[in-house]
């Protein structure tokens, strides 16, 4: 095997109680599964407490990031422990959190890098009671499972400051783009130029306006790129304003910009 799970399992720290996991941390190619992992501990999660599953969203919107547990809660994914940050306690529920930490332990043990949906779903079947064909149909059912904004990608639970670029590995998540998105290596070497040159001129660009604004926290959050179907480039850019570097900007735009005094003027609604 080329990518293998490297998480191990860990002594219990007596500290932590029995809501912690039982490993010592998740596999650095499981990142960018996030958000699978974070539907199959939703579904499977709530079919093992409740006795069904749902067709809600599985993010909690919290920075911290979480899974929604319908009827019981919001479980907050921390790095060694998970928690309910709401509750409703029930008899069915006793003890919930350590059952939720013994499921999101079993699927971080036993995930197979190199059959990454597969083995998280037979490991989270096995734990929460169900089978895998009906935890499948509960995944499919889910809303907003394939939406970009449906909460972060669990910044507690992989230790990662989501301000900060995601920590991908980028010769996995290249494996897996070509075997399972069947994207050529050529545009998926190109997306990573791309991503660069983004993070190039987003660090240009922040040094432009610290040196303009010395006294102000004001920067751009990203400068994330996407090509159309003419293969033209452009860079989506968010400083929480509405400034004139904001909003999709072509590489002129932007190298204008770099040209200029670097104040952030407010631009007028449209």
């Amino acid at each position: 095997m080329k990518f293998v799970n490297e998480s191990k399992v860990r002594e219990k720290r007596e500290y932590l109680g029995d809501r912690q996991y039982t490993y010592d941390r998740p596999s650095k190619y499981l990142f960018i599964w996030s958000r699978l992992f974070q539907a199959v501990v939703s579904q499977a999660g709530t079919f093992m407490l409740t006795g069904k599953f749902h067709t809600q969203q599985s993010a909690i919107y919290k920075t911290e990031g979480g899974c929604n547990i319908p009827g019981i809660g919001d479980l907050v994914l921390a790095e060694r422990t998970c928690y309910f940050d709401t509750y409703r306690r029930t008899k069915s529920s006793d003890n919930s959190e350590k059952r939720m930490a013994e499921l999101i332990s079993k699927i971080v043990l036993e995930w197979n890098p190199e059959d990454p949906i597969e083995s998280m779903i037979k490991s989270a079947a096995e734990r929460s009671g169900t089978t895998i064909s009906d935890l499948k149909k509960a995944l499919e059912s889910m809303s907003g499972f394939n939406n970009p904004f449906s909460g972060n990608a669990l910044a507690s639970f992989f230790d990662w400051n989501p301000f900060s670029d995601p920590p991908i590995d980028r010769e996995y998540d290249k494996w897996c783009r070509i075997t399972f998105n069947k994207e050529s290596p050529e545009k998926v070497d190109q997306n990573y130029a791309d991503i660069d040159l983004g993070r190039e001129y987003r660090d240009k660009i922040n040094a432009l306006i610290r040196k303009a604004s010395p006294n102000s926290y004001q920067s751009a959050l990203c400068c994330s790129p996407r090509r159309n179907d003419k293969g033209e480039l452009s860079f989506w850019i968010n400083t929480g304003r509405n400034t004139q570097i904001d909003g999709w900007k072509t590489e002129l735009q932007i190298e204008t910009f770099l040209r200029s005094d670097g104040i952030l003027v407010d631009q007028p609604n449209r």
